[in-house]
């Protein structure tokens, strides 16, 4: 335990004194906010439309978007960088096991994306000023949003454990982001009810959506772990494999 921290708070510094974690977090506030002003301005001209339909869901459901636009390019140097400058051989020569590295990577990355989403905070704030009643969904969403990182870190941390190549990883985990959105679009238009529902279910958007109205299912929450959990398996195949 005491190694894999030791790894974790390397891995924390690392990404706290590159430019890009600090790039990223002004780049994704400045988004958020900008989309959050002019749902504020849309919804003074929607009066018979509920707060939580008019600035609540939106809210949360773009923040939740642009996240996954930002992720990939955090996950990205996560092994590739090490495998890259060839210090990955040092981490395989180490006393840590596979399993520690993968951890000690993920939650320096939690930790980064924790401090991009903490600045987020004043939304609900802001929030509170308009006198929201059902604030179930507000905590819904962000466990919901959270749950999605999780996710989303742990694909973009497998493609980067299968190439060197900083950009070639991060566009991977685009692709399998996009894959994963239309899924969902397809789950709607699909002919065929089985396919549709299969689709839906291996959807993130399917899943999050329920967050978004305050509902937390037992369904979401055990797909949301064997994603991320498979995603690890497929990690660590990786990583044994170049070990070997």
């Amino acid at each position: 335990m005491q190694k894999l921290w030791a790894l974790f708070s390397k891995e924390v510094k690392g990404h706290f004194t590159s430019p890009l974690t600090y790039i990223l977090t002004a780049l994704f506030n400045i988004i958020v906010g900008w989309i959050f002003f002019n749902i504020l301005v849309l919804s003074k001209e929607q009066v018979d439309i509920s707060l939580d339909d008019q600035i609540i869901r939106p809210v949360f459901s773009n923040i939740n978007t642009v996240l996954l636009f930002i992720l990939p390019l955090i996950t990205m140097r996560a092994f590739s960088e090490e495998k890259k400058l060839r210090t990955i051989e040092l981490l395989f020569l180490s006393p840590l096991k596979n399993i520690e590295i993968l951890l000690a990577k993920f939650f320096s990355i939690i930790t980064v994306v924790s401090f991009i989403l903490l600045f987020t905070l004043v939304l609900p704030i802001i929030l509170f000023s308009f006198n929201v009643e059902d604030w179930n969904i507000v905590f819904a969403s962000y466990a919901g949003i959270i749950l999605n990182a999780f996710s989303f870190v742990a694909l973009g941390l497998f493609c980067s454990s299968i190439t060197e190549n900083q950009v070639l990883s991060a566009v991977m985990s685009y692709v399998g982001t996009f894959i994963l959105i239309l899924l969902s679009w397809s789950s709607y238009v699909s002919g065929n009810f089985i396919v549709g529902e299969i689709f839906s279910y291996v959807s993130h958007l399917v899943h999050y959506e329920g967050w978004t109205h305050g509902l937390v299912k037992s369904s979401d929450i055990v797909y949301y772990l064997s994603f991320i959990f498979s995603m690890f398996f497929l990690t660590l195949k990786s990583l044994n494999i170049r070990n070997w």
